[in-house]
């Protein structure tokens, strides 16, 4: 992804605006997306809903799956 993920920063993308655009970018089904990173199906359809949002360490260990800084 080539967008800086940085927390302060303009290029800020929401937890669940960073996963779309790697699942998109990387053509994964919801199922791959959630085998990858080890969550179950339900749980990531929620993150990229925005109706749940992991905890900063879920998010950081999801990233760091996914190869994201």
């Amino acid at each position: 992804i080539g967008v800086k993920y940085s927390k302060n920063g303009d290029n800020e993308m929401a937890f669940k605006d960073i996963l779309t655009t790697y699942r998109s970018e990387h053509k994964l089904t919801i199922p791959a997306m959630a085998k990858k990173i080890g969550v179950p199906q339900r749980t990531l359809e929620n993150w990229l809903a925005g109706s749940r949002v992991p905890d900063e360490l879920k998010q950081r260990m999801v990233k760091s799956i996914l190869g994201i800084k």
